[in-house]
């Protein structure tokens, strides 16, 4: 007789054995991503506190900027009347001719309510935006009060106002007007619309909890975003930012706040050499938004793992094969400019770091053209931006066709400046193959029916040195561009070592005063009008 009993124990050891074996590397794993996964979540809200941090800064960084710039063009023109308020002869100028005088364009920005020039009395006696001033006296107002007793007050910033003639809301911005002996007589005042900070805040994205403050040193707030968190009366004189602003000039801290009762991080930066100072403030709630959705996406992972490990590991094979092949791709990408198909900057300075070394083991030349699109900011103001890109493409396409040998790199240099590099080349080489990039735009503009553009073109020679860096090529093919250009556009010009030494006694622009006013260039963006 079969005896069940007999056989079930070894049918049993010989199923579980296997299965243990299989559970418990699957469980030691499942536990060992449960602990990674853990520790990702702990560095994932280190790193979203630490990011939000970064992005105030930024922000403060950028609004800081802005703002300094803006008062700083308020200012210029303040001290423009100021200056021009003295001369004996002012009063017999025609009011036209006057007004020309004293109050210059940027009297005239969007972000400007007016300028006015007050008497020692308080009246208004000149107005930027009109030849009959209004009979106002303003002898009240904190703007006039202050720069009344102290010579070395400088600009003053007022607190928020409504002028009572337009109704506007506004921060005015004055400095003094002094007698020949030094005694009061009056403020040039300049009224800066609040309006502008509402405009400049409101596109930042903080949140919905998020706050912008813009406050004076001494605690009276300027503006604040969203408006109908603002409350006028409030002043900030004892709080932890003025504290910190006592120590460093920027900076973040975290705190509750005593308004709303809400956590925030709050970054911190002073306005320029000014008494003021920008903060941007995120709740924690908002800042771990995002981390929050990650964490919950993570543990339903987690809870799903036992079931989807082996599945995991082949899809992770599949996508790791998947990730090799997009990394392919995009390394090529990232060597590309996307507009114009040629080499971008960072893979053509690796290109001449490569060529500079051939040159200089084997002592042979190598050429370098920098071509600029003359007054191309220009020409996007008067075609659009679209035509712009039509014209960088077309460049692009010229260059590629005007260069014939595998070895040759052309590049967009930055903006609308572009490179070409030329190894084993001397100048007259050099020179036929921008005549070929000349010929081959020219026939791009006709065959695309582009508008017309011109292009200045900057070209040098060097056997390089062994004590020598590529540097120098790039410098003297600088020049070169800086003169074509200095000399009336849309021409070729040279620079070598030897003819381009003399520039210090000759008083031409140096190496580095050439490099640098095309970097300047390029940073500002002024392409054209350089």
């Amino acid at each position: 007789m079969w005896r069940l009993g007999t056989t079930e124990p070894h049918i049993t050891e010989t199923t579980e054995r296997p299965v243990r074996r299989l559970l418990v590397p699957m469980f030691a794993v499942v536990l060992g991503f449960c602990a990674v996964c853990s520790y990702v979540l702990y560095k994932a809200h280190e790193a979203a506190w630490q990011h939000a941090a970064d992005v105030a800064n930024s922000l403060t960084s950028a609004l800081s900027s802005e703002i300094e710039r803006n008062i700083e063009t308020v200012d210029l023109s303040l001290q423009a009347v100021a200056d021009n308020i003295d001369r004996p002869d002012i009063n017999d100028l025609s009011p036209d001719l006057r007004q020309l005088l004293l109050f210059d364009r940027s009297a005239t920005a969007h972000n400007l309510g007016k300028i006015v020039v007050v008497d020692e009395t308080g009246h208004i006696r000149y107005d930027s935006k009109s030849l009959k001033p209004a009979a106002a006296n303003l002898s009240d107002r904190d703007y006039f009060i202050a720069q009344k007793p102290d010579t070395a007050t400088g600009l003053f910033i007022s607190q928020p106002a409504i002028s009572r003639l337009s109704g506007m809301r506004f921060i005015g911005l004055s400095r003094r007007l002094s007698n020949v002996d030094g005694s009061f007589a009056g403020v040039a005042v300049a009224s800066l619309r609040q309006a502008y900070f509402e405009r400049l805040f409101r596109h930042v994205v903080l949140g919905p909890s998020g706050t912008i403050t813009l406050l004076r040193s001494d605690g009276v707030i300027l503006s604040r975003w969203p408006l109908q968190r603002q409350k006028p009366d409030l002043n900030l004189r004892r709080s932890v930012l003025l504290e910190r602003l006592k120590t460093e000039p920027q900076g973040h801290f975290t705190i509750t706040s005593s308004v709303d009762d809400v956590r925030r991080l709050v970054s911190f930066r002073q306005v320029g050499d000014f008494p003021l100072v920008i903060s941007v403030g995120q709740s924690a709630h908002d800042i771990y938004a995002e981390w929050r959705k990650f964490a919950l996406s993570v543990g339903a992972m987690i809870l799903t793992l036992c079931l989807l490990t082996i599945l995991l590991a082949i899809h992770l094979v599949r996508e790791l094969g998947r990730r090799k092949d997009a990394e392919s791709k995009l390394a090529v990408l990232a060597a590309t400019d996307s507009l114009t198909g040629l080499a971008n900057r960072r893979s053509f300075k690796d290109a001449i770091g490569r060529e500079w070394q051939r040159s200089q083991r084997e002592q042979t030349t190598l050429a370098m053209m920098m071509i600029d699109v003359d007054k191309f900011k220009t020409y996007n103001d008067v075609h659009g931006h679209q035509a712009g890109d039509r014209l960088l493409r077309a460049v692009g396409h010229a260059i590629a066709g005007g260069i014939g040998r595998g070895g040759d790199i052309g590049a967009r240099y930055g903006g609308d400046e572009f490179a070409v590099l030329l190894p084993g080349t001397d100048i007259a080489g050099a020179l036929r193959v921008a005549d070929n990039i000349r010929q081959a735009f020219a026939a791009q503009i006709e065959e695309k029916n582009i508008a017309a553009g011109a292009l200045s073109i900057g070209v040098a020679s060097i056997t390089p040195h062994s004590e020598e860096i590529f540097g120098e090529l790039i410098q003297l093919a600088d020049i070169a561009l800086y003169r074509a250009k200095h000399l009336g556009r849309s021409r070729t010009e040279t620079a070598s070592r030897e003819s381009d030494a003399l520039k210090h006694e000759t008083g031409a622009p140096t190496t580095r005063s050439a490099s640098r006013g095309r970097a300047d260039k390029r940073d500002s963006g002024q392409n054209a009008a350089a």
